[in-house]
């Protein structure tokens, strides 16, 4: 595998990521832009500009052309917004990866967002919201989310509120385009199986944009706060109560990153976990408990979610604080250590078997952090990390002064 920096003639930065053993090529825009860059009034907008990329251009004026465009030649496309970035994908069979890649270029550049598909979506996307309001689950995360970060965007929702979609005019998707998907906050990144001068001579002809000013966007910097174990508790008359505990962490960072992706993998990857062995096997509370961590350009945060039994809220509780204690106590023996880099390790290995994945794992870090590390040199920095770089990290965060519990849930009398 091969990968190239490049920049197109109008200073826009290009990945190429060759691999011949790949029967596909991707292609994927990457925009420094997300949910983060909102405010209360336009909440979801960079979300709802994701799914109106797809409805229609001067060229192809309907979702069904684009589509047909693509599928009649065996391409596949899709979006994704997160809190720091948003993507647009177009993977194909390699021999017909030319003909298609000016279709992704004329939805990205050329994209008319009509209004009445404009209306159309904004009620969609409210439906997507209710449904997840509908999945305990995801709605405790929400809630969570909230308390954590208080009034910062990291702390809305992505999809944003019913609120302030109905308040987004056609003309304010417009503006936030103009200012947030100029060429010094765009990626393009090529994975797969291609001829390197053919892929930079199409970008070229088909995503250079004009020499207007180009600026590198801005968002509001998050602060981490004492939480002082607050626990918080949302009544609703379901099965089971859905329980998320967690807090602050440092931002991305490659010095503590696979520290915390180790020791996360520990407490809870996969079937032999600390948290998943006795919460789920040992004591049969939960069908689910899980630790999601998520890493920002200035903060970050932890999560530990399950799903329980009304009465056994607290006992649950307290047993995952019993397993972090033990935890933080360094009882993690070699075999432990050495389950989760292996886990780790044959996860990256499988993912990244497939141009799509390819595209997205090293375009989002050159993206946010100017980093290319080839799948091999991560593999050993990961074998470098030992017991005392996981619990340095790890004891910092841990705490009873950094933890705030939700529970969404029925109401015990």
């Amino acid at each position: 595998m091969n990968i190239s920096q490049h920049r197109l003639k109008d200073g826009t930065e290009c990945l190429t990521i060759l691999d011949n053993d790949c029967p596909s090529v991707t292609t994927t825009i990457l925009v420094r832009t997300g949910s983060r860059y909102e405010n209360v009034n336009n909440s979801g907008i960079a979300h709802l500009i994701e799914h109106m990329t797809f409805k229609g251009t001067e060229k192809r004026k309907t979702s069904k052309d684009i589509a047909n465009d693509i599928e009649l030649l065996g391409g596949t496309m899709n979006a994704f917004t997160g809190h720091e970035y948003t993507g647009f994908y177009l993977k194909a069979p390699k021999q017909n990866f030319h003909m298609v890649l000016e279709v992704l270029a004329d939805i990205f550049k050329n994209s008319i967002i009509p209004q009445i598909e404009l209306d159309k979506e904004k009620k969609v996307i409210i439906e997507e919201i209710k449904m997840y309001e509908d999945i305990p689950m995801d709605k405790v995360q929400d809630l969570y989310l909230e308390k954590l970060f208080s009034n910062h965007p990291l702390g809305r929702n992505i999809a944003g509120s019913e609120k302030s979609l109905n308040s987004i005019l056609r003309e304010d998707c417009l503006g936030f385009i103009d200012k947030n998907y100029s060429r010094k906050n765009i990626v393009i990144v090529v994975a797969g199986g291609f001829r390197e001068n053919e892929i930079l001579a199409n970008l070229n002809k088909h995503f250079t944009q004009d020499n207007k000013a180009s600026n590198i966007n801005t968002f509001v910097k998050a602060y981490d706060k004492k939480l002082d174990n607050k626990y918080f508790e949302v009544h609703k008359n379901i099965e089971q109560s859905h329980i998320v505990s967690g807090g602050f962490l440092g931002p991305r960072d490659a010095n503590t990153r696979l520290p915390i992706l180790i020791g996360n993998i520990i407490l809870s990857g996969g079937f032999g976990s600390k948290l998943f062995q006795k919460i789920r096997e040992d004591l049969g509370l939960a069908y689910y408990i899980g630790l999601n961590v998520h890493q920002f350009t200035d903060i970050g945060f932890y999560s530990i979610n399950m799903g329980v039994d009304h009465t056994k809220r607290q006992f649950a509780l307290d047993e995952v604080n019993k397993v972090i204690k033990q935890f933080l106590t360094g009882k993690i023996s070699s075999i432990e250590l050495k389950r989760a880099k292996n886990y780790l390790i044959g996860n990256l290995s499988t993912n990244l078997e497939t141009s799509e994945e390819l595209a997205n794992w090293y375009g989002i870090r050159y993206l946010l952090d100017k980093e290319i590390i080839l799948l091999n040199d991560f593999i050993k920095n990961i074998e470098k990390i030992n017991t005392d770089d996981i619990l340095k990290e790890w004891s910092k965060y841990l705490t009873p002064e950094n933890t705030l519990t939700m529970t969404l849930g029925a109401k015990i009398k």
